[in-house]
């Protein structure tokens, strides 16, 4: 709940609420796992912002570097990238509200929709953070094994039912040196392939704005360098996943919902389009809806066997990332754990996408993945 010190707080920081009466200020919850969130308004119309997001950061500063959050999310705004900063210390952030909606899950199937999101996503990947390790975040976490000796602790303690136990010693493999080497030798290895990433894309970290119907990122806690096939491979295993279940254990999951090849591949080539090309040359409304008009500019600007090329090679990044993503959330819930002040099951979810881990894990071993039909543009 909130208190009479947050709104204290709030005004310490935003100078122009400072004489709007504690009455008139309205606190509204917002969704979330990680913090806890609130839109916050100031009822008498007369002050600007009038409506700001007021985030209180959850306990898990053993995952989150708050320092280069804050630092990430100050630069992003200054590129134009996401929400103005209004101040914060390290257990709060105000932010600016837009007036919007989160994507749902199931606007992933929207073409449209879904190339916008690989544009959006372009362009963050596409930024250069001077003040960040350029080190990937899977190879840390693979590498320091500082999260997998959280996870062991929080593990080891006696707050697990005799049930949740057996699961997580089954989930805890993958800490181990042989599943860690097997997947420090799949990771990407191309320079290229490293970008500033998301590391936390899905709906509900997208909005869609009201009035320009523009497509915004936000929720920057996890970001850093990783690999750029990261993103795409999350945005896409999250529209599995829906959180707006009210039931036990408040969520699903339907692997029958993750995209197609076909839309897999639509979207990594947007993506690529977006990323590679100076898109004031092009008209980019044509391009999303016109795929003749992107095949010509593409043939123009660009060796179209070459871009090809690249399509396929993303695509097989985001097949070993998918993995990775459930991987990485599969230890964030053991972590999150056992937190009584949120209604959700996390050794539930943990060990569910353990179980979509091995399976993408088999598939990787049963599939050539080049041999898969590309659905590329023709030449």
């Amino acid at each position: 709940m909130y208190s009479h010190a947050d709104i204290n707080l709030i005004k310490s920081f935003i100078k122009s609420w400072e004489k709007v009466a504690p009455e008139s200020i309205q606190f509204e919850r917002l969704a979330g796992l990680s913090n806890v969130t609130w839109k916050v308004t100031a009822l008498d119309g007369l002050v600007s912002p009038a409506s700001i997001i007021y985030r209180q950061f959850g306990d898990n500063d053993d995952i989150i570097d708050r320092e280069k959050e804050n630092y990430v999310f100050t630069e992003l705004a200054k590129k134009g990238l996401g929400p103005s900063y209004y101040g914060g210390d390290e257990n709060i952030r105000l932010e600016e509200f837009y007036e919007s909606r989160v994507l749902k899950p199931s606007e992933v199937n929207n073409r449209i929709i879904r190339r916008n999101v690989a544009k959006s996503l372009a362009s963050l990947h596409k930024v250069q953070l001077d003040g960040l390790d350029k080190t990937p975040m899977l190879l840390q976490v693979l590498e320091e094994g500082n999260l997998a000796k959280v996870v062991e602790e929080k593990a080891g303690r006696d707050i697990f039912s005799n049930v949740e136990q057996e699961w997580l010693r089954e989930v805890l493999s993958l800490i181990s040196e042989d599943e860690i080497s097997y997947l420090k030798e799949i990771l990407p290895k191309k320079e290229k392939s490293v970008v500033f990433s998301h590391n936390d894309l899905h709906s509900q970290n997208i909005l869609l704005l009201d009035k320009t119907q523009k497509l915004v990122l936000i929720d920057y806690e996890y970001s850093g360098y990783n690999y750029r096939g990261y993103d795409i491979a999350n945005f896409f295993n999250e529209a599995t996943i829906d959180y707006n279940v009210t039931e036990y254990p408040y969520y699903s999951l339907d692997l029958n919902k993750y995209p197609s090849d076909s839309d897999l591949i639509d979207f990594i080539k947007y993506y690529l389009f977006f990323f590679k090309f100076d898109t004031k040359k092009a008209d980019e409304l044509a391009a999303l809806n016109d795929e003749d008009y992107l095949k010509k500019f593409i043939q123009e600007h660009d060796d179209l066997e070459a871009f090809n090329a690249e399509i396929e090679e993303i695509y097989e990044e985001v097949k070993v990332c998918a993995m990775l993503s459930h991987y990485y959330w599969v230890l964030w819930s053991i972590v999150m754990s056992k937190n009584p002040e949120v209604q959700f099951d996390y050794i539930h979810y943990a060990k569910k996408r353990f179980e979509v881990y091995q399976k993408l894990k088999e598939d990787y071993y049963l599939t050539e993945y080049s041999q898969v039909q590309m659905i590329i543009l023709d030449e």
